[in-house]
């Protein structure tokens, strides 16, 4: 998997936010800066998953964070799952 590598400006635009926004996304921990201070552009999809659950449900920036976080937890739960899963098939068979 390609992962391309964003400066600030690309990341405004491919987000439609402005550079504020994206600064108050990376404080609050929403999204990541890689060290050189740009983005991958997977966090431009979380930048989209952000605004849809602070519109669809309402959310404050906080929120968004808490309920994102919570969202990756249980995607590596359901992997680790998946893979003992696994495991114990082999296991038995």
């Amino acid at each position: 998997m390609s992962v391309d590598i964003l400066t600030m400006t690309e990341f405004c635009q491919a987000t439609q936010l402005a550079r504020e926004d994206i600064h108050e996304l990376v404080n609050i921990g929403i999204i990541e800066t890689l060290a050189s201070g740009q983005f991958d552009s997977e966090q431009v999809l979380r930048c989209i998953k952000a605004r849809r659950l602070q519109q669809d449900l309402d959310l404050n920036l906080q929120g968004v964070a808490l309920v994102l976080d919570l969202l990756d937890q249980n995607r590596h739960l359901q992997r680790r799952l998946y893979h003992f899963e696994q495991l114990v098939q082999r296991l038995h068979n």
